[in-house]
């Protein structure tokens, strides 16, 4: 069974060349968003990363951010994801590994507290990973 083995939040995912092949570097991992007021538009990445997958069938996945009064304040919809028909290192393809980069950009938050992502695949939910909202303070804390 598919389950979420991370979800990370972070300031920006960048796609880079290493040797031959194209890495996703993460950029400033996040353990909570803190703009400098509220309420404000914020961008970042989440890197989310699904084990066991069988890459020989189709799959869709739709990813949630919801508010701390848990309204969805953004819904990627569900997007059928891709039949991977080459995978790395030699990997089983009924156990593969699926890591997957979004862009979040001028996501509302309107209020302090504890938002969440919702990944949702094949129409199950995964998992339900929160991240807390605060505002900076003026001594940067």
């Amino acid at each position: 069974m598919s389950r979420v083995h991370s979800l990370i939040y972070c300031e920006a995912i960048e796609n880079r060349q290493m040797g031959i092949e194209n890495k996703l570097v993460i950029v400033l991992p996040l353990i909570r968003i803190r703009p400098s007021f509220l309420p404000t538009n914020y961008s970042f990445g989440i890197n989310v990363n699904i084990e066991n997958v069988n890459a020989q069938k189709p799959h869709t996945l739709q990813i949630l951010f919801k508010s701390p009064d848990d309204q969805i304040i953004i819904d990627t919809g569900r997007n059928a994801l891709p039949i991977m028909s080459e995978l790395a290192n030699g990997a089983d393809p009924e156990t593969a590994d699926l890591s997957l980069a979004l862009e979040m950009r001028n996501v509302l938050m309107v209020n302090k507290g504890i938002y969440k992502s919702v990944v949702i695949f094949d129409d199950t939910v995964l998992g339900e990973f929160p991240i807390e909202v605060d505002v900076l303070k003026k001594n940067g804390k």
